[in-house]
């Protein structure tokens, strides 16, 4: 845990570290900048960042550490809030300016990393969790019913709305800046989904596949950069299959974790997941799941910002709580359907 804070300005940063890249004390946070311009807390993972640091060096940029989270600190002091377009990963974080006297936040893409924010007359608080703002006294907790009705209906909560009126989050590919001085608000998209329409039209299958199959190996190579043990959550089905697959082709022996339901049929998929273990020569961990009950639904819920949808939650919980005890970084296949339309519902 670490913090900074400025009394005089009235800015607290406060910041909790799941060390992945460069255990050191050098990588800790809230990170000051060498000339004590800027202060930057960060949550989650840069997959580009050694490519940045190489151009950032060329520039002039001195390092400190071997982490990710100077990398973005240098690439906003080279590129300001344009830095964002450089970005290849998944993240959430906050940068106070000194110069400019504002907070500088930005999240990924994709909104893999939730960012959480309220502002009233006087303050600005945000959070990777929803749980610290509602810590704020000057908060009425109140619900807020169009969210909750969007919620109901489609399983999610729509745009940058929350359960609770008067918070919201930041929506994916946006940043925002809280000038210090005006107590405004600005907000920015930063990124599109590209049209790819004219270039798909000249394609093949094959290139289609081809390409594809690079996208995907570029993305797991990325993401097995770790100083600490990387392991794959390998459930048997195609998503994870794959991951593993490519996977294994850069770490050798890589652990690969499956949790057997032996108490539901329905849901074990054990046997094919040993299967894909055998082909790909991996370290195979079996975990054995315990019953769900009342008790640990209660644990799960404390877990949670917001309400979810998704059944899986009760699956993916006991699986965490298991594999977290030999391993910090998973590798899974989530989100496989959602990108290729992998559900039945979609075609509705």
């Amino acid at each position: 845990q670490g913090e900074w804070v400025n009394e005089k300005e009235e800015i607290y940063f406060y910041h909790q570290r799941l060390k992945i890249i460069d255990l050191s004390d050098k990588a800790n946070q809230p990170m000051l900048s060498s000339d004590s311009n800027f202060v930057l807390i960060f949550n989650g993972e840069l997959y580009n960042f050694q490519i940045l640091k190489k151009e950032l060096a060329s520039k002039g940029h001195k390092f400190r550490s071997n982490s990710d989270t100077e990398v973005v600190l240098a690439s906003y002091i080279e590129w300001g809030v344009d830095c964002l377009k450089y970005f290849e990963g998944m993240f959430a974080f906050a940068i106070y300016d000194f110069k400019k006297s504002y907070i500088f936040i930005g999240r990924d893409i994709t909104g893999e990393k939730p960012l959480y924010y309220f502002k009233d007359k006087n303050h600005f608080i945000c959070a990777s969790e929803l749980k610290p703002i509602l810590k704020y006294p000057g908060l009425i907790k109140t619900i807020n019913y169009n969210a909750l009705d969007g919620f109901l209906s489609s399983g999610y909560f729509y745009n940058e709305q929350t359960i609770i009126k008067n918070v919201s989050k930041l929506k994916p590919a946006h940043s925002l800046i809280y000038d210090l001085k005006s107590r405004e608000i600005y907000r920015n998209k930063y990124w599109s989904i590209p049209d790819y329409s004219n270039a798909l039209n000249n394609l093949s299958r094959q290139d289609l596949s081809n390409s594809l199959d690079s996208l995907i190996d570029n993305s797991v190579k990325k993401q097995i950069v770790a100083d600490v043990p990387i392991g794959v959550l390998l459930s048997g089905g195609l998503d994870s299959s794959i991951v593993a697959a490519k996977a294994s082709q850069y770490v050798s022996k890589i652990n690969t974790y499956n949790v057997r339901f032996s108490h539901n049929n329905q849901y074990d998929e054990s046997s094919y997941a040993k299967k894909i273990s055998k082909f790909f020569n991996t370290e195979h961990h079996e975990l054995e799941s315990d019953l769900i009950s009342p008790s640990m639904l209660e644990s799960l819920i404390e877990k949670l910002d917001e309400p979810i949808a998704d059944s899986s939650i009760i699956p993916t919980y006991l699986i965490c709580n298991l594999v977290s005890k030999n391993c910090k970084v998973l590798l899974g296949g989530g989100g496989g359907d959602e990108l290729f339309g992998g559900y039945h519902h979609y075609s509705r």
